[in-house]
């Protein structure tokens, strides 16, 4: 698809942009013929630039929602990197070929064609590195719908081709603004219902539940997953880009293991974050302290959260932090999963309990402190539903409609 639509964009859009932004044709081929050899190499310089900003305009705004589309990206720095890309890439393909024909006959004589391809590579990837800084030569977007991509070929046609078209300038506002109203309007009077809303995201051996609530507000749960598997790039991120969400109100990070914040790092650059929440242990952790130096560097505040705390800013709903314990002589003595952050989110006579990774001491905390309290509509059940002796009391005391386990099958 990014080829053939970038081709026809080259084809269908190139000489009308070329026309449009170099107004005057003083380096036609005329002029590069009469010119001396001097002016003439400056003349063909001179043509090459124009014909290149201009070709590279086309095919970035051919494959423009496309791109955006498969990838959620905006490449700002496209058009001035295909500039400098492209004679690499016949630095590459040219003496690629030759060496593999020659190398067939007589390799030590092509040698010279590979070192010259794996040179060129070699500056390509560093300079596309050069140009790799996200919200400057490139931004993450939610992406376009199918209709979005539509209106967007329909009004690029119709702003290249109006005087083919024959249509004037007041005509051509108003089918833009027709069309923008068909495709806005709708989506003004959309009512939106006042609920409560979890995603428990399948990661395997992990953790990521996303609450978004009638506010409009949401949080995060953890984002991890056992292993090397980045779910914040493969499955958190597509999920939040389907729903059309553009900023995690809030991270809370229930403790150190990696299988409940891996996923993390990838979705702190793509997304705008505005708050993490974690326990105290967190920040000790050399990766823990990594990774909240990264986001105190994008802007996003960062507290500690314990037992007692409610969590505002959620409208109606009510988030309480039942673990770990506020006593730090208690609390110093629990091992890591039993100092989790265990919440209970309350709304409209409904409720959720997340319990991380709690276990036996953790959850007899928890019927220490909060025995009557933790009674809830659903129960993201302890440590993934592994064995734990007292769980049974723990699932007899919340007395759940629902269950959820965060595990592989």
């Amino acid at each position: 698809q990014l080829s053939f639509i970038a081709l026809i964009g080259i084809i269908t859009l190139s000489d009308k942009i070329e026309s449009f932004l170099f107004r005057e044709s003083q380096f036609d081929k005329i002029k590069i013929l009469n010119a001396n050899k001097k002016q003439k190499i400056i003349n063909y310089l001179k043509l090459y630039c124009r014909k290149s900003i201009s070709i590279s305009i086309a095919a970035w705004l051919a494959v423009l929602p496309i791109v955006a589309y498969y990838f959620h990206i905006i490449a700002l720095a496209s058009i001035p990197l295909n500039i400098l890309i492209c004679p690499l890439v016949w630095a590459i393909l040219v003496p690629g070929f030759i060496f593999m024909v020659i190398g067939i006959v007589f390799l030590p004589l092509a040698v010279p064609f590979a070192w010259i391809a794996s040179v060129s590579n070699y500056l390509m990837v560093n300079i596309i590195s050069l140009f790799a800084i996200d919200n400057v030569s490139f931004f993450y977007t939610t992406g376009p719908t199918i209709a979005a991509i539509l209106i967007y070929y329909v009004l690029l046609f119709i702003t290249f081709y109006s005087k083919h078209l024959k249509l004037k300038k007041s005509r051509l506002i108003i089918i833009v603004l027709l069309i923008c109203n068909v495709y806005l309007l709708p989506g003004l009077f959309v009512h939106k219902k006042e609920q409560l809303k979890l995603t428990c995201l399948d990661v395997g051996h992990g953790n990521a539940l996303f609450f978004e609530f009638p506010n409009g507000r949401n949080l995060l749960f953890d984002a991890g997953t056992m292993g090397n598997y980045d779910i914040g790039e493969n499955v958190v991120a597509p999920f939040l880009w389907k729903s059309k969400v553009k900023t995690i109100d809030m991270i809370v990070i229930s403790h150190e293991d990696e299988d409940h914040w891996n996923g993390l790092p990838s979705l702190i650059e793509r997304f705008r974050v505005d708050t993490i929440l974690t326990n105290d242990r967190f920040g000790n952790l050399q990766t823990g302290r990594k990774l909240l130096e990264i986001a105190k560097n994008r802007g996003i505040k960062s507290t500690l959260i314990k037992a007692g705390d409610e969590i505002p800013g959620f409208g109606k709903a009510r988030i309480t932090v039942i673990n770990p314990p506020e006593n730090n002589y208690v609390l110093s003595g629990l091992s890591d999963n039993n100092a989790s952050c265990v919440l209970k989110i309350d709304y409209h006579g409904y409720s959720i309990l997340s319990c991380a990774d709690v276990e036996e001491e953790g959850i007899r905390l928890l019927f220490k402190n909060y025995n009557k309290y933790l009674a809830s509509d659903i129960i993201v059940v302890p440590h993934h539903g592994g064995y734990i002796d007292n769980t049974g009391q723990l699932v007899d005391c919340v007395q759940p409609r629902f269950a959820i386990i965060s595990a592989k099958p």
